[in-house]
């Protein structure tokens, strides 16, 4: 017996609508991934899977130690990592009936 149902929760970044010098292969995969997100979404309805996509702005994790990144960002304005799981989970208990297809949660300082 095949059962139906499931939720996938992509994460996403508002660099898939924005460009950032020497972020290109960045912002395109985000760009990908919620395009992709989308067409899951139609793709697998009938077999009752929701694909949601959270986008978010800049989040204060190791990202910004990496040698890679040259960022002089004020972390504390970043949104924090429980904030982003706490809306991760809120998504995953909506009610069978409804889906949230798409949450964007940014810095209330906006982007950097």
């Amino acid at each position: 017996m095949r059962v139906k149902g499931g939720l996938i929760i992509n994460v996403s970044s508002h660099a898939a609508s924005n460009a950032f010098p020497h972020w290109g292969a960045y912002c395109t995969t985000k760009a990908a991934l919620a395009s992709f997100t989308k067409c899951l979404r139609e793709e697998e309805r009938h077999n009752s899977i929701k694909a949601c996509t959270l986008t978010l702005g800049s989040v204060n994790t190791p990202l910004w130690d990496s040698e890679f990144v040259n960022s002089d960002f004020n972390r504390d304005a970043m949104l924090a990592p429980e904030n982003v799981s706490q809306t991760i989970l809120y998504m995953a208990e909506q009610p069978e009936s409804q889906v949230i297809e798409d949450i964007t949660l940014m810095p209330s300082t906006g982007a950097f």
